[in-house]
């Protein structure tokens, strides 16, 4: 006895197949920048310049040794600026 698949349960079980495959690539990328971003903060420093914050961070050269100088990234929107550079140049 042969059991007759019908082609629309076949494909509805692809697709919800490729979609579930799909939320699980999506949550893996939101815990990778999740994690990255908390990484990030803690490299961050702060300082005050004439009542202003000033974030910072220390920069570092293609092996990852520490090089002496600093980046700064003023302003309300600094942190995130800061994240970003260190996110983007793969500090993290």
């Amino acid at each position: 006895m042969t059991r007759q698949h019908d082609q629309a349960t076949t494909d509805d079980r692809i697709l919800a197949a490729r979609q579930a495959r799909r939320r699980a690539a999506e949550d893996r990328f939101l815990s990778r920048q999740e994690r990255r971003s908390r990484e990030a903060e803690a490299l961050v420093g702060e300082i005050c310049r004439e009542g202003q914050p000033v974030f910072y961070i220390n920069r570092r050269d293609r092996r990852g040794n520490l090089t002496g100088k600093t980046a700064e990234f003023p302003g309300a929107l600094g942190f995130g600026a800061a994240l970003g550079f260190l996110i983007q140049h793969n500090y993290v």
